[in-house]
């Protein structure tokens, strides 16, 4: 992946990129708008192009994976959604629920549900059930639906909000590709790797390991990123 100062280097030297000698996915690259893509502005045919040879390239043991973890991980949300709902609500009151809008696949913009962890009084602060969501990761469980739906994986590039999406797009001449599959429960690198407090080096090499992991998803790199061993195996 290349910065914008060499992209722009590479418009001065070579000219059009449709009469240039680069590979397809430099030509995409050169060829793409610096405004946020969205899913009804994404029609040009090397964008659809790269976007189409990537979603084809995931393997069928990943897919039929995602399908079933999809279905077991939405099957204990069922049985145990009264459970958590009562707890929250006798500790916490209502709503049961939080929202957060994203940014999926080709650019659309969508809704995914968690457990509610804030305090209604005041959003910055957890409850004390929320902690123990939180650690253990089962506030998330209500994404369960997003998997199902079709709209997220269970593993991929974070899901970004629809302000950092646009923010970060307009930084990186790359971040585009990030949108050529699914976003996932389970980000490629743990942890907030798309805080826009970080430098640009770091949002960079997040921005590599996304495109790393996308370029052709297979089960073997979901088991890496769910062990947290896919940063290291791309790093050798």
């Amino acid at each position: 992946m290349r910065a914008n100062g060499l992209l722009e280097k590479d418009i001065t030297t070579n000219g059009s990129a449709l009469n240039s000698n680069l590979p397809l996915e430099e030509k995409i690259l050169l060829e793409k708008s610096l405004d946020f893509v969205s899913e009804k502005d994404q029609k040009g045919p090397t964008t659809d192009l790269f976007f189409h040879e990537l979603i084809e390239k995931e393997t069928r043991p990943k897919k039929y994976f995602e399908l079933v973890v999809g279905f077991l991980g939405f099957l204990y949300f069922i049985i145990t959604l009264p459970l958590y709902s009562l707890i929250i609500f006798v500790t916490s009151g209502r709503p049961i629920f939080e929202t957060s809008q994203f940014v999926g696949y080709r650019g659309k913009k969508l809704t995914r549900y968690f457990y509610r962890i804030h305090k209604t009084s005041d959003p910055t602060q957890t409850t004390l059930v929320g902690k123990f969501l939180k650690i253990t990761g089962l506030y998330k469980l209500p994404n369960f639906l997003n998997i199902l739906n079709g709209s997220m994986g269970l593993v991929g590039p974070s899901p970004l909000s629809v302000n950092n999406s646009e923010h970060l797009n307009k930084k990186f001449t790359d971040f585009y590709k990030r949108f050529a599959t699914k976003p996932g429960i389970i980000g490629i690198k743990n942890g907030n790797s798309w805080d826009l407090d970080q430098n640009a080096e770091s949002l960079n090499h997040n921005l590599k390991l996304e495109l790393k992991y996308l370029v052709y998803p297979t089960l073997k790199k979901d088991f890496q990123v769910i062990s947290g061993n896919f940063e290291d195996r791309v790093l050798k």
